[in-house]
């Protein structure tokens, strides 16, 4: 099932790290009952190699499961590097509905950073297969992990 696009970006050299470009091409998601995958693309935009040292956090009713990647890996600078982050859902009923970005770890030359992606929000899985809105935000958006949470837990009631 694609999910809309997430490409997160960060500047390496003399410019902060950045999160704000974003490319509607490269978010997937895997739904499974009581867990769910994140696929996304990171790139470095800066001009020095960027180490990645860590992706992705537990949270309120879910739990980090798998990250399909080996960490540390180095990034050159202009390359893409693909993300899957599996979360199992520990409780159906209790997990974290609010915005939450996932934090990517990186080390450049001059030190530890933190980065944060924030995957799109996406359609409740209750929504009706048609219908239309005005303004910036659908109606029945959720945030990204509470869409994806819903669907693996609906099985589970």
């Amino acid at each position: 099932m694609h999910c809309g696009g997430v490409t997160a970006g960060w500047t390496s050299a003399v410019s902060p790290l950045a999160t704000d470009e974003w490319a509607g091409n490269s978010a997937e998601t895997t739904v499974a009952p009581t867990s769910f995958q994140t696929i996304f693309e990171v790139r470095n935009r800066g001009l020095v190699p960027v180490t990645i040292v860590g992706v992705g956090r537990d949270g309120p009713g879910l739990k980090q499961t798998s990250l399909g990647m080996t960490l540390p890996l180095t990034v050159q600078p202009g390359a893409n590097v693909t993300v899957a982050i599996t979360y199992s859902i520990t409780d159906c009923s209790d997990y974290i509905r609010e915005p939450w970005p996932l934090p990517i770890r990186i080390d450049p030359p001059w030190g530890e950073q933190t980065v944060y992606v924030i995957p799109p929000a996406l359609s409740n899985p209750d929504a009706p297969d048609s219908y239309s809105y005005s303004g910036d935000r659908d109606p029945y958006a959720l945030e990204w992990q509470d869409s994806l949470a819903q669907m693996a837990c609906k099985p589970f009631g």
